[in-house]
């Protein structure tokens, strides 16, 4: 409601001259005067509505960030107890080993792709770090051949016995066993 700049009473508007009249004094005031001396005042009580809740927000964020420092610091107070039991070197490597194996298992697509892309890149210094080692470790590297040539043969007698044995290798003879469940039963 609009009141009167002068004596503070109640406005009315006179909607035929665009105009506000005071029931008191009987003074006329344009409307847009008015509107715009209540916009300035609506206004000012809005800034000092949000400066009271920019300084509560404030309060309320230095009050979090200060439970958060507490928490913080109350989690590395136990974080240090538990860094002083040492651990020995074999069990560091231990428990990196199991580290690594959990990564390897849960990424193993992304490792194979980056080892083929690197292996691609790369093919002319593998195969100088392939001759380096030949010639560094020959009796190695002989040795490594000879079973690796002898693997291949025991596996192609392998297969070339279950071809010549094939009907026998899949015939399994039952021997007259009571099942388990009747022997649950007994007990």
């Amino acid at each position: 409601m609009s009141q009167c700049p002068n004596c503070s009473y109640i406005l009315v508007l006179l909607s035929h001259r665009l105009k506000y009249k005071c029931a008191l004094c009987s003074k006329l005031y344009p409307q847009k005067e008015i509107n715009n001396r209540e916009f300035r005042e609506w206004n000012k009580k809005q800034k000092e509505i949000d400066e009271y809740n920019l300084i509560l927000e404030n309060k309320k964020r230095k009050a979090f960030l200060e439970e958060k420092r507490i928490f913080r610091n109350f989690r590395l107070l136990f974080k240090e107890k538990r860094y002083m039991i040492k651990l020995t070197d074999e069990e560091k490597r231990i428990k990196e080993l199991e580290r690594c194996s959990k990564y390897k298992e849960a990424n193993w697509k992304k490792l194979s792709l980056t080892s083929k892309r690197w292996l691609e890149k790369n093919r002319e210094k593998r195969y100088e770090y392939l001759k380096a080692y030949k010639l560094k470790n020959k009796r190695l590297y002989k040795q490594k051949q000879r079973l690796a040539y002898w693997r291949v043969k025991q596996k192609l007698l392998a297969d070339q016995y279950l071809k010549n044995k094939e009907y026998e290798t899949s015939t399994i003879r039952f021997y007259p066993f009571s099942p388990t469940l009747a022997l649950c039963e007994l007990l």
